[in-house]
């Protein structure tokens, strides 16, 4: 097995795209529910120090960069996401 060395991979465009326009609109209810989510990963900085970063973190998880695809959600598919936790 031939051994490479490692190399940062970059986000697919439309996802890093999506990020860079949509991420300063999304933000967390008082009980963690993700709001004015559209598109791209909904946390990409997250403070140590925030209260919430453990949700944010968890949202991130939840809506990773998706390949070569981007979807667009509406508040009413988050919205329904978390209400099935």
């Amino acid at each position: 097995m031939k051994i490479l060395p490692t190399v940062r991979l970059g986000w697919p465009p439309p996802n890093k795209s999506a990020t860079e326009k949509y991420s300063s609109q999304a933000r967390l209810s008082h009980k963690g529910e993700l709001q004015n989510y559209v598109a791209g990963l909904p946390f990409p900085l997250l403070d140590p120090n925030d209260p919430q970063a453990a949700t944010r973190a968890m949202w991130n998880h939840r809506l990773p960069p998706d390949g070569d695809r981007c979807v667009l959600r509406s508040r009413a598919d988050v919205q329904s996401d978390a209400d099935d936790q």
